[in-house]
């Protein structure tokens, strides 16, 4: 009777260490599985409409303001990013049905703030310019009556576009307004000759193409926007881009000399 209790507890035992074992290794491997996890890089898909603040340049490089600036961030958040490209029309379409979740560049309306989130502080200022090839369209800086007429290329319902019709009326000026979707499709637009101008942010790129800013018709802040479905990413772009402002105060200021400043 002795040795059967004593096989008994032996193999009590033994079935209590295996199990304990196992349950150790359980756990383990739950906490290797969370720590990868947390190692991964969460990848947020950002949309490009390929303008000045964010754009891919002739050797294949994406370069600009915006993509700079989403670079210091993501040092913050750890966030690897996805660029969608996409046009000024269908952007906007894209973040509210969740095909991308951030864009840059984005002046503040009371109507997109229904549709999308801003980050609490603007990402920037963006200056507007009127361009054209003065000598082409024989357009006069000291004359601006000799716009009247003129095919102005514009974004449709931008900040920018607003700005000008509103300087338009105030100097009593009159131009055919045509509807652009990129600075890709003005560069376009004017080497063909189916616009003698078009409104844009300050850039030094627009020299290349022997165009000259006629004037500065406005300015506007521009801003982060995150779809309404993913208010997590608003909550850690918005502490990055604290953190930023106060680790290096003129980066910002920095990156305008850099790419935008003409």
């Amino acid at each position: 009777m002795n040795k059967s209790r004593k096989k008994s507890v032996v193999l009590f035992a033994y079935i209590f260490v295996i199990l304990g074992i196992w349950m150790m290794l359980s756990v383990h491997c739950q906490a290797a599985e969370t720590n990868n996890d947390e190692k991964q890089p969460q990848t947020i898909r950002v949309g490009s409409f390929e303008d000045t603040f964010n754009y891919v340049d002739k050797n294949g490089v994406r370069r600009g303001y915006g993509y700079e600036l989403m670079q210091a961030l993501s040092g913050y958040t750890g966030w690897k990013f996805e660029y969608v490209k996409c046009d000024w029309s269908n952007c906007f379409d894209k973040l509210e049905n969740g095909e991308i979740d951030i864009m840059g560049d984005i002046s503040y309306t009371d109507e997109r703030a229904q549709k999308m989130l801003f980050s609490d502080e603007p990402m920037g200022e963006e200056k507007y310019y009127l361009y054209a090839n003065l000598a082409a369209a024989n357009i006069s800086v000291s004359d601006l009556t000799t716009l009247n007429g003129k095919r102005i290329g514009m974004l449709s319902e931008s900040i920018a576009t607003t700005q000008f019709c509103e300087w338009e009326t105030r100097h009593g000026l009159h131009t055919e307004h045509v509807t652009i979707t990129s600075d890709e499709d003005a560069a376009a637009k004017i080497a063909s000759r189916e616009i003698d101008g078009f409104i844009s942010v300050e850039s030094p790129q627009w020299q290349k193409y022997g165009l000259s800013a006629i004037t500065s018709f406005g300015s506007s802040d521009v801003y982060f926007v995150i779809s309404k479905s993913r208010p997590d990413l608003k909550e850690a772009l918005d502490n990055a881009m604290r953190r930023i402002a106060h680790d290096k105060p003129f980066y910002q200021d920095d990156l305008y000399q850099r790419y935008l400043s003409a």
